[in-house]
């Protein structure tokens, strides 16, 4: 008997998030005297997460807006990038919080400013691409189709 993928998908959705949001929860308590700026970053990576599962089991039926499936789209869309990467920079700002070295810091410190732009660039590289084509947005379940240039930016970036 085959599964529903969508089904599939909603399963692994909240399992895996689960164990994230657990151990992130579990760190903010632990730190809860001496948070810093990765603890921020680890908390807003769990928000997006949990804006991203909210997005998964938003419930897409015949009688749904267009509009509503679209936006729900770019809620998982973008939530995946807010995941992923303020994920990073709470390691990055975990390694600047531990390094002794002043001058590393400040290299870390460029570093991170090079992952928020690439963030930055990610998601506005999401709506140039997928705005101007409005074939997609009338589909049953709506799906930017990324082109190569995203495909090529991910690849150089990392972002799976």
């Amino acid at each position: 008997m085959a599964v529903d993928p969508a089904v599939q998908i909603k399963v692994t959705s909240i399992v895996c998030s689960a164990v994230a949001i657990g151990t992130t929860i579990y760190r903010l308590i632990i730190r809860r005297r001496r948070l810093w700026v990765d603890d921020v970053w680890a908390c807003f990576s769990m928000a997006s997460l949990v804006v991203q599962v909210v997005a998964v089991y938003l419930d897409v039926r015949k009688n749904t807006s267009q509009r509503y499936k679209v936006v729900r789209y770019y809620m998982m869309a973008n939530a995946f990038y807010c995941i992923i990467w303020s994920a990073r920079l709470s390691i990055l700002f975990s390694m600047i919080r531990i390094d002794p070295s002043r001058t590393r810091q400040r290299r870390l410190a460029c570093v991170g400013a090079a992952f928020f732009t690439t963030w930055v660039l990610l998601v506005a590289q999401l709506f140039w691409v997928c705005e101007p084509n409005d074939s997609w947005k009338k589909l049953k379940t709506p799906q930017c189709p990324l082109d190569e240039q995203v495909a090529i930016f991910q690849l150089v970036c990392k972002c799976h």
